[in-house]
């Protein structure tokens, strides 16, 4: 699935284009074009506020005066916006707008998606050319979004739709206690729990082993962390 096409219209700081493109680059978006910018363009702080990730910038990055002849090659065109506008064009969630633009790249058509200027987002002018409007579910007392944060979060949502690294769950990487070394720190802990008189009547004392030991198994405890419990053990028996 190909990615959308980033357009900034009217930034105003470079920092936030090079920020824009680190936040475009860690989800895989290199197809930025930057419409009118404020200051000159490309330039040495878009650079290095882009911490590594320059190549989105120059000497790829295209650079329009106006809106209009950077839009002509699209067929589908978003505008990111969270003032409301009277006008007669369609406000998505993220999950709709995804949607959308999914189907739209899969007949073909070559999307964008527009972002406004940080101090007043993209005008009534710039949105009549949009399809829809997308709009992210923020605090109502506080919508605004910096330029780069609202890049990103497009960017994450979809990667996310798209990317399935970023549905999958990974556990953190340990090196599982083998089942003969549990057993062991099982039985010499029930033993030293035996020693000091932990089961108080005999009649408990398979009930309670039975807990300790599903306990223990649950816990996946590492090779590393089952010698720091037999020193545990070692060191409490010695003290005794």
């Amino acid at each position: 699935m190909t990615n959308p096409t980033i357009i900034l219209v009217r930034p105003q700081l470079p920092e936030n284009i090079g920020m824009a493109s680190r936040a475009m680059l860690n989800f895989g978006f290199t197809d930025m074009m930057v419409v009118a910018p404020r200051d000159e363009f490309p330039s040495v702080e878009a650079i290095s506020a882009s911490s590594g990730a320059s190549d989105v910038i120059f000497p790829k990055a295209q650079v329009f005066d106006s809106l209009k002849p950077a839009l002509k090659n699209f067929h589908y065109i978003v505008a990111t916006s969270a003032r409301p506008r009277d006008q007669a064009i369609g406000v998505l969630s993220p999950g709709e707008s995804l949607r959308a633009m999914q189907q739209a790249t899969a007949r073909g058509d070559r999307v964008a998606v527009m972002f406004g200027p940080e101090r007043t987002g993209l005008t009534n002018d710039d949105i009549i050319h949009a399809n829809h409007i997308l709009e992210f579910p923020t605090n109502p007392e506080f919508p605004s979004l910096n330029l780069a944060g609202s890049v990103l979060l497009f960017c994450y949502a979809w990667a996310q739709l798209h990317d399935g690294r970023l549905q999958e769950s990974r556990p953190a990487f340990t090196d599982t206690a083998s089942v003969e070394s549990r057993d062991y720190f099982i039985n010499r802990l029930l033993a030293a729990l035996e020693e000091n008189g932990f089961f108080k009547s005999a009649p408990m004392k398979p009930s309670l082993s039975r807990n300790i030991v599903q306990m223990i198994s649950r816990a996946n405890f590492s090779e590393q962390e089952i010698r720091t419990w037999q020193g545990i053990i070692t060191n409490l028996l010695e003290k005794k």
